[in-house]
């Protein structure tokens, strides 16, 4: 993923130090780039989560200990965004119902998330 912005940097000519804003989980990839691409980086900020360093990383260990600690499957779509080879495909095939699951009406969203995008395996679904 850092060669991708490293690449895209180079496309648009960008040659000088850059502020890098990371929000959620894209503080991940915020937080990479910095730690990979020093020269490149002005700044660094990070906004909502620690930072998070590189390492062995269990997604089924962390997607039961928030199911625990939350009371239903909160994280389970981790699983299909993070490891599934078919997520782009089927995302990019799909965009409209994956927009309307990721934003939906206000009052909706708390119960289809938990029923239809949280619970692993619902959303490749």
């Amino acid at each position: 993923m850092i060669l991708h912005l490293v690449a895209l940097l180079s496309h648009l000519m960008i040659d000088r130090p850059i502020i890098v804003v990371g929000h959620d989980l894209g503080m991940l990839p915020a937080s990479r780039f910095a730690l990979y691409q020093p020269k490149r980086i002005h700044a660094l900020i990070l906004l909502s989560i620690a930072y998070n360093p590189p390492g062995l990383f269990n997604i089924d260990q962390t997607i039961d200990a928030i199911k625990q600690a939350a009371g239903y499957d909160a994280l389970g779509y981790w699983k299909f965004l993070g490891s599934d080879p078919d997520a782009a495909y089927l995302i990019e095939k799909n965009a409209n119902g994956f927009l309307d699951l990721l934003f939906p009406p206000v009052n909706d969203a708390p119960t289809l998330w938990r029923k239809i995008f949280s619970p692993v395996g619902k959303l490749k679904e």
